[in-house]
């Protein structure tokens, strides 16, 4: 897959996925995703020119970091059951498979409602990707 940067610019937060020319998109998800209104995914604008895809990380915070503050036993449950939410519209709605799913807790995004939003790579994959599903499990056992 692509490289995944930070950026930062005028108080605005994005993440950048520059696609290798090996890599098609799959407009298949872009337009899923798009319809949808990014319920529960970030939302990104791709730029053919560059190849590359700008998520938008306006007002949310990556789950690792939300997990690492104190939270209450509440606040708890209603993440995990945000994150059964969003993993089933994405997968269940949308049809979008598991492995598009950036897993990564530093890549899963909460905003100041519990929402939680993941990175979706619209790519066309060449391996099933998506074992990262362990440590997003390992980090909310830990917290």
């Amino acid at each position: 897959m692509g490289t995944v940067k930070y950026s930062s610019k005028d108080n605005k937060h994005f993440l950048i996925l520059e696609l290798s020319k090996k890599e098609q998109v799959n407009e298949g998800i872009v337009n899923a995703l798009r319809s949808s209104g990014f319920m529960t995914s970030v939302p990104f604008e791709y730029n053919e020119k560059k190849r590359a895809f700008r998520y938008d990380l306006s007002g949310l915070i990556s789950l690792r970091v939300r997990l690492s503050s104190a939270i209450t036993i509440d606040e708890f449950y209603l993440l995990i059951a945000n994150l059964y939410r969003s993993i089933l519209n994405l997968t269940g709605d949308l049809q979008i498979a598991p492995s598009f799913l950036d897993w990564n807790p530093d890549y899963i995004f909460v905003d100041v409602l519990g929402n939680i939003y993941f990175l979706v790579y619209p790519l066309h994959l060449k391996t099933v990707e998506g074992s990262g599903v362990f440590s997003l499990l390992r980090t909310l056992i830990k917290n």
